[in-house]
């Protein structure tokens, strides 16, 4: 046995901290001698729970006994219902607590004491909103546990029991059921996103409103995605804010709900989803979200075009930094790389001034975009203005002299209309002998002119316009975005090549003339000139009735115009449309911006050529009094010689006396011709009102856009 030496007993301090705690001591020592003994508290709660029995586990009982306001069967219970429960072995008494073994029919209905002996859970639960924090309504333990059958916490974290949990969440929580779809149905538990008992709101006010505990719990699965989500621009300042004390400023930054969503997560990759992304990337990316609206990419997206990139297949999706950040997919060092995963060879360092994300009407974006943006508003302002009060002003003066007409005639006491049928086509009224006046080779060209420009104007129409209600059906009823673009670019290439044939018509007819002052001047030349000035000045007196109608040559300006329109519309349609279908090709000669100003030459003359055809084309041409329902010249080449002096007086007065020529089967214009066979003005007006049917439609379609 070991000694002590003198002097080592206990002093000072420490002697002084063990005579204070010796009354705590005896206290302690004392309460658990008074207790009873375990085994006999434990065989009184068995008592207790037989006695229970006798009632609850007794249907017979109950059906009698049971106090008005309970179920009989809600209060039957017996040892088959606790099987399997973590409470088999917990006598009724320890969660119903009553005064004394006798029956209780008045006493009132009390909370069951869970915490009692679940401490921890209970002070978690009282800290939620399950347990009335924050002014929501209270969620008791059995509402989630079950009542009886309540199984081991093991069992409820995933299989049958996650399922069986998540139930009696929806139970109260009904809008926020996994629908189908999801990618976390039958697979995931709401406790594995929200927690057991801690459970705290999504936009928790703790962290701003900032979903981070929810991230945290994605990261549970999601470990690897979650790594570097927390390491990029997002994840940094989601943490950072989070953290942050007091009010924060400006927009909060995203976690895994803001971009996914916390209920009805969609599998990767899936369309629907990605479109979401988009919206969801544009929620917060305002400014960048409106100029992707307008790209090529933003408007296939939106048409359900999966093959079309999107924010993640540029900016990636969880590792994203700024443009200036050389970490960053977008980065000058990386941009080539990023663009070439879907344009190859087209991705060149001259590439790289291209403007994913620009505002035209800015000159500070960039003033070479600004400008063509410029030019092509003010041309479609200009163009519409100017002929738009043509149009109605030519209307009003016809109604105005039919009117007139009428009323002379009433006077007379003549039948308002003459009895004579009116023909279907306006060129073959009238009397007098046909004479020719396009050749075959110009009216193949305007009907191939027509079937390529409605293939073009259909096809692009719902991408120029995507946003509208009607584009996407649409686009469906076209095979979708790749089947449209493949018919678009077939009619682009038939334009460009009559448009070629036309060139060359040209050239070798100029050649050939005798007189090549007659084709650059005078009364027969289809080019510009100062007297088209005069006749359009004259063209507005005479709508006010302060003039005579003007006496227009072969062509009058208003030809001309259609004619010259459609010739710059060409170049500009065609030349956009080349850069844009073969920039491998271009990225060799061009800078980048070149595409964006591109796109904007095409997309806005589009829009001229389309309003400009179906609106001022076919009403001066078709529409107006005295040409409705159509002007068949271009289809059958001919036209009678009271409608040519109507229409064109200087051209009719050269002509001669036509009795006395013989008349040409072959299409030279001014010779006589004979009248067009049925067949043609049967082809003619069908082909002829279904194009002014469609054209009239898609103008209603323009129209409607611009709503959205």
């Amino acid at each position: 046995m070991l000694g002590r030496r003198p002097g080592s007993g206990i002093r000072g301090p420490g002697l002084a901290r063990a005579v204070s705690a010796l009354p705590a001591a005896l206290a302690a020592l004392a309460a658990a001698l008074a207790a009873p003994p375990v085994r006999a508290q434990n065989a009184a709660d068995r008592m207790a729970s037989a006695e229970c029995e006798q009632c609850h586990a007794d249907r017979e009982q109950l059906a009698r006994r049971a106090p008005p306001g309970y179920d009989p069967d809600s209060l039957f219970v017996n040892r088959g219902v606790l099987a399997g429960s973590v409470h088999a072995g917990v006598p009724c008494v320890r969660c119903h607590p009553i005064p004394g073994l006798k029956l209780h029919p008045g006493e009132p209905r009390t909370s069951v004491p869970c915490g009692t002996c679940h401490r921890l859970e209970d002070s978690l639960w009282r800290a939620g909103p399950h347990g009335g924090r924050g002014g929501f309504a209270q969620a008791s333990c059995t509402a989630c546990h079950g009542v009886h059958e309540i199984r081991p916490a093991k069992e409820l974290e995933s299989g049958a029991g996650a399922l069986t949990l998540s139930a009696r969440c929806v139970a109260c929580h009904e809008a926020r059921a996994f629908t189908a779809g999801d990618v976390h149905k039958d697979k995931v538990s709401c406790a594995a996103c929200h927690g057991a008992h801690m459970i705290q709101p999504v936009r928790d006010p703790a962290t701003h409103g900032i979903a981070i505990g929810i991230a945290q719990r994605c990261a549970v699965c999601h470990d690897s995605v979650a790594a570097l989500e927390f390491s990029d621009v997002h994840g940094r300042a989601a943490l950072a804010q989070a953290a942050v004390r007091g009010p924060l400023a400006g927009d909060t930054a995203p976690t895994c709900v803001s971009c996914h969503g916390g209920h009805g997560v969609q599998p990767a990759h899936a369309l629907d989803r990605e479109v979401a992304l988009v919206e969801r990337c544009a929620a917060c990316h305002r400014r960048e979200g409106a100029t992707y609206a307008d790209t090529y990419h933003g408007r296939a997206t939106r048409l359900g075009d999966y093959r079309a990139a999107r924010c993640a297949d540029c900016h990636g999706s969880h590792q994203i930094f700024p443009s200036s950040d050389p970490r960053a997919t977008t980065s000058v060092g990386r941009r080539v790389a990023t663009c070439a995963k879907c344009h190859g060879s087209a991705a060149r360092p001259s590439f790289l001034s291209y403007r994913a994300h620009v505002h035209p009407e800015d000159i500070r974006d960039n003033a070479a975009i600004f400008g063509a943006w410029l030019v092509m508003n003010v041309l479609l302002f200009a163009t519409f203005t100017v002929f738009g009060v043509h149009t109605v002003l030519w209307l009003a003066k016809l109604l105005g002299l039919r009117w007139q007409e009428r009323q002379r005639r009433r006077e007379l006491g003549l039948d308002d209309e003459p009895a004579a049928p009116v023909a279907l086509d306006s060129a073959a009224r009238g009397k007098g002998p046909f004479v020719w006046r396009f050749k075959l080779f110009h009216r193949l060209i305007h009907g191939v002119s027509v079937v390529s420009f409605f293939a073009l104007i259909i096809t692009g129409l719902p991408l120029r316009f995507s946003c509208a209600a009607w584009a996407s059906s649409m686009m469906r009823l076209l095979g979708g975005t790749h089947t449209a673009g493949l018919v678009h670019r077939g009619a682009g290439a038939v334009t460009l090549a009559y448009f070629t044939a036309h060139l060359v018509w040209l050239a070798v007819f100029v050649a050939r003339s005798k007189d090549r002052k007659s084709l650059f001047w005078g009364p027969d030349s289809m080019v510009p000139q100062p007297q088209d000035f005069r006749d359009f000045v004259q063209m507005f007196k005479w709508f006010f009735g302060k003039a005579p109608f003007p006496r227009f040559g072969r062509y009058g300006y208003n030809e001309k115009f259609h004619y010259f329109g459609a010739f710059w519309g060409i170049v500009l349609l065609g030349g956009s449309g080349l850069v844009r279908w073969l920039p491998g090709v271009f990225t060799r000669i061009l800078p980048g911006w070149a595409f964006n100003v591109a796109a904007i030459f095409h997309s806005e003359e589009a829009l001229l050529a389309a309003g400009f055809m179906f609106v001022i084309h076919f009403f001066n041409v078709h529409l107006r009094p005295g040409k409705w329902p159509m002007d068949g010249v271009m289809f059958t080449g001919r036209v009678t010689v009271q409608v040519l002096e109507e229409d064109h007086p200087l051209t009719a007065e050269k002509l001669g006396d036509l009795a006395a020529q013989p008349v040409s089967r072959t299409a030279i214009p001014d010779l006589p011709a004979p009248p067009p066979p049925n067949w043609m003005t049967v082809v003619a007006a069908t082909g002829g009102l279904l194009a002014l049917g469609v054209g009239l439609v898609l103008v209603g379609m323009i129209m409607w856009a611009q709503l959205c």
